[in-house]
């Protein structure tokens, strides 16, 4: 039904929004003329759905309107009608004008402003003398179209020159992912990642990154390999360095065992970094050799409330995991250290192209080695 909605003529939309504006202006009458307060809650109305339009005019995203539109609409409805009981016109005219001006921050500017968050972390297993590593973590690119976001992007990467890129998933958006226009747009931003040592990529969720999509992505493109349950050594500096790059099916006991393969693969006394989609692998590669785990999926919530945080992240860990870095903790090594990136786009489907308190992200990683040794398992 919601996705059906997207296909129903603007006048009905229209008609739809009128007829909310009248009930609104009958629950005011006793405050305000019908007309009054009519007009006035229709020209907020109209004026998100002018928000919501511009979106795809300017490339900024490519989502439905009408689901959002009239879901915004309801909660104008049903805020108005709170606030009637106050009685303030100034009371309910501050609380619509917050709620434009909250429209048009989280789809027209935080969606877009992509922080570079740095973090370092040191390996045990590297001698002293180790030149550091550069490693940019990308996850959860969500391309509908390549607009000003993917841009940005590109223009970072180029700007930072990393050593390394490794990308954690979900290529597409769920609305898109099938969609010729958005596969051979997204095939023209990743062929532009390039790093020394490579960029390595694994799909995302099996609803997303669905294996004929993926394929068309990325197959074939140059400097870039799609790892597959498999592992690769990397000889940086002539110091190995193993990326263990799993496919995401949300089942972490099956995942778990593709990870175990793929470390027998690992020369022993070889630091170990897994590209996975998902946080919910982590207690399983807290028992193995796994040094550093790069993820997204939860996109930090996307949507978060001040001082609650993530409000949905989509982990069967709930808000263990929302975003962020954590330390795994086991006897005998080092500790495991998960970074939960909050990716760089937005939900597909017909969730609004928003973000809040939550700016999408590239991590930079200074890899170096520890000045003691830690004891290893």
């Amino acid at each position: 039904m919601p996705v059906a909605l997207e296909s129903v003529p603007g006048w009905i939309i229209l008609l739809v929004l009128v007829a909310l504006a009248t009930c609104v202006g009958l629950v005011w009458r006793s405050t305000l003329p019908l007309g009054i307060s009519t007009t006035g809650w229709l020209s907020f109305a109209l004026l998100d759905w002018g928000l919501l339009t511009g979106l795809p005019r300017t490339r900024r995203s490519f989502g439905p309107i009408h689901p959002s539109l009239l879901a915004l609409a309801i909660l104008r409805a049903v805020l108005a009608t709170l606030l009637q009981s106050a009685g303030s016109v100034w009371l309910a005219l501050s609380a619509m004008a917050a709620l434009t001006g909250l429209v048009w921050y989280t789809t027209w500017v935080e969606p877009f402003q992509i922080r570079v968050t740095e973090r370092k972390l040191a390996f045990s297993q590297w001698s002293p003398d180790t030149p550091p590593l550069r490693l940019l973590h990308l996850s959860d690119l969500h391309l509908e179209r390549k607009g000003l976001r993917e841009e940005r992007l590109n223009d970072l990467m180029a700007e930072l020159c990393p050593d390394l890129i490794c990308f954690s998933g979900d290529i597409l958006s769920l609305s898109h992912n099938l969609d010729p226009r958005a596969i051979a747009d997204a095939r023209a931003v990743i062929g532009r990642w390039r790093a020394p040592l490579g960029v390595y990529a694994v799909t995302g969720s099996p609803l997303v990154d669905v294996p004929e999509a993926a394929a068309s992505v990325l197959e074939g493109l140059p400097h870039l390999r799609w790892l597959c349950d498999e592992s690769v050594i990397l000889n940086p500096n002539g110091r190995p360095l193993a990326l263990v790059g799993l496919s995401c099916s949300h089942n972490p006991a099956a995942d778990g065992r593709n990870l175990t393969a793929a470390l027998a693969k690992v020369p022993p006394d070889t630091p170990v970094i897994l590209i996975y989609h998902s946080p919910d692998l982590a207690p399983y590669a807290a028992r193995s050799r796994v040094d550093l785990q790069l993820s997204g999926h939860t996109h930090g919530g996307q949507i978060r409330a001040p001082f609650f945080g993530a409000i949905v992240t989509s982990s069967v860990y709930g808000k263990r995991f929302e975003m962020g870095c954590y330390k795994l903790r086991r006897a005998g090594a080092q500790p495991l250290t998960l970074y939960v990136s909050r990716g760089i786009g937005v939900e597909g489907g017909i969730a609004p192209r928003a973000r809040f308190l939550c700016r999408p992200e590239i991590t930079l990683w200074t890899l170096g080695a520890a000045t003691e040794p830690a004891p290893r398992a």
